[in-house]
């Protein structure tokens, strides 16, 4: 009789779940764009109708619902207004916040998500560049039919890929923000082409896409506020510093040609020495990928000046990652958080640590990345040819 009663238990609390999912709008996605003095939220959920039947080609995988509001509070409740299920966000994939209101607010938006109790905490949080939030989220790509889900992924395979732009999630933004004597960043994303056009379905069935989003340099902040971009080489040399990216692509210039090499096992290891002064170490492995400058690559006197070369152009970037972030007043590295640390009463002399005490830094940089490997051929083409 017990073991009855377990079972029909089981099944009784099954069919329960699911009905009550059948009643949320599971959010995979949301923009927080500003539209005169309020806040529009806009949230993005999945279809069900067209999930039920994907023959349909009139109806759209996604629907999206705005609301306005003073707060996110009163926004999100507008959109509930609208919706004809429960909106549920445990499920949130991405935060995408338009740059208009990253200079302004951002902890407003922030302390929603970090107050929610459905909210996980993981999602992923990035800054529209130059454009509304909400076209972000509404573009449609061939390879992922949410949005959502395509811009998760996008900065996810960047991450690994791409120097330039890595993946930050809310917990961890909202980490960098109250760490002592660090500012944080995160990526940021542009439309390229018609944001409207590139939301229709009919992207989707283009092979030869115009109109998509693109992920693009660092957004760095005082605090919650935000101060501006890096360029493409600092954004890549932020992301070293660190620790974000285990691989990156350097381009040696040889004459109009280039060979590309391509760091893996990245590390950088930053120490304190005494009052403002830094050591920042970075060591590791590359291969060559592409070689166009008709490079004698059997030659270990060859490796050893390409080794050279690439070593001083990382210092370089790191350098000028630096000088760029001192300029914007920004500690994005944490040196302050080491001082902190290691000389607690000597930091507290800095009445604000990223406009005192860090632009007056010294950082010593040093770096040893060892190319190990020349691909698989172990001549260029043009030595090919030229032996024939």
């Amino acid at each position: 009789m017990k073991k009855l009663v377990l079972i029909l238990l089981i099944f009784i609390t099954g069919c329960w779940n699911y009905n009550e999912i059948n009643n949320l709008a599971i959010t995979t996605a949301i923009a927080v764009d500003k539209e005169n003095d309020k806040l529009k939220v806009s949230i993005l959920i999945a279809n069900p109708k067209k999930q039920e039947s994907p023959s349909n080609e009139n109806e759209s995988a996604v629907v999206i619902y705005s609301g306005l509001g003073k707060t996110i509070s009163e926004a999100m409740n507008e959109i509930s207004l609208i919706s004809p299920k429960k909106i549920y966000i445990e499920h949130l994939t991405i935060l995408v916040i338009s740059d208009e209101i990253a200079k302004k607010n951002l902890g407003n938006v922030l302390d929603y998500f970090l107050r929610n109790s459905e909210s996980t905490k993981r999602f992923e949080v990035a800054i529209a560049k130059n454009s509304k939030a909400l076209d972000v989220i509404k573009i449609m790509k061939p390879l992922e039919s949410f949005p959502s889900q395509s811009i998760s992924n996008n900065i996810k395979i960047a991450s690994e890929t791409e120097a330039k732009s890595t993946s930050t999630l809310f917990n961890d933004f909202i980490y960098d923000l109250t760490l002592i004597g660090k500012n944080p960043n995160l990526p940021s994303i542009k439309i390229i082409g018609n944001s409207n056009k590139g939301s229709k379905n009919n992207n989707l069935e283009k092979s030869n896409i115009k109109n998509y989003i693109k992920l693009d340099n660092l957004a760095i902040f005082d605090n919650d506020k935000l101060l501006g971009y890096l360029n493409t080489n600092d954004s890549k040399g932020a992301n070293v510093i660190n620790n974000k990216v285990s691989e990156m692509n350097i381009y040696l210039k040889c004459n109009k040609n280039y060979s590309v090499i391509k760091i893996f096992k990245l590390k950088t290891k930053k120490s304190y020495i005494n009052k403002l002064n830094f050591e920042l170490f970075t060591n590791g492995e590359a291969t060559i990928i592409e070689d166009n400058c008709n490079h004698n690559l059997g030659d270990i006197k060859i490796i050893e000046k390409l080794e050279k070369k690439l070593n001083k152009k990382l210092k370089s970037i790191i350098n000028s990652t630096i000088s760029s972030t001192k300029k914007y007043k920004s500690d994005i590295f944490g040196f302050g958080n080491i001082l902190y640390k290691y000389n607690p009463n000597y930091y507290k002399k800095f009445n604000n640590w990223h406009k005192t005490g860090y632009i007056n830094t010294n950082i010593k940089i040093s770096t040893n990345i060892k190319i190990r490997f020349k691909g698989s051929a172990k001549e260029n083409i043009k030595e090919a040819i030229n032996e024939k």
